[in-house]
């Protein structure tokens, strides 16, 4: 399934750059405060970007690595984004871009089949802020799972 997804999505001609670098971002959740890195760069032929995360995770002694590849869907119209982690953990969600300031991901699958909400907010050219959601709450109204806050890294 993974490899049918990549195969159709296809090049953006102004792919989402600003995630481009080497970011550290402050993790805020109920588990605990902890702090990832992210270096992202484009990748296969300036098709993707790829990120690549690392940092503490929420098992004590484990650290937590993650790799996410971001492109665009000309059928679709839709950006796509494929996560996977050393947990065993991935999801897969599609976003109609920036709207203004904001990026927003919806998840479409995921391990687990629990639907989830990332609301980015560009706050400055290195600083953006982003929030997770999940419908796990009462009545299935979504909830906060974490925020983090990211600055580029020089």
């Amino acid at each position: 399934m993974l490899s049918a997804l990549l195969l159709a999505v296809t090049a953006v001609t102004n792919p989402p750059t600003y995630f481009v670098g080497d970011w550290q971002c402050k993790i805020a959740s109920p588990a605990g405060e902890r702090t990832w890195i992210y270096k992202n760069s484009l990748d296969l032929g300036e098709r993707w970007i790829h990120m690549h995360i690392e940092g503490p995770s929420r098992v004590p002694g484990k650290q937590y690595m993650g790799e996410v590849y971001v492109g665009f869907n000309d059928l679709s119209r839709k950006y796509a984004r494929i996560t996977v982690n050393n947990f065993g953990g991935y999801w897969i969600s599609e976003s109609d871009g920036w709207r203004g300031e904001s990026w927003t991901w919806t998840d479409v699958t995921s391990e687990d089949n629990e639907w989830g909400i990332t609301e980015i907010t560009r706050i400055s050219p290195d600083h953006y802020r982003s929030i997770e959601k999940t419908r796990s709450g009462k009545g299935g109204e979504p909830i906060t799972r974490s925020r983090m806050d990211c600055e580029r890294r020089h």
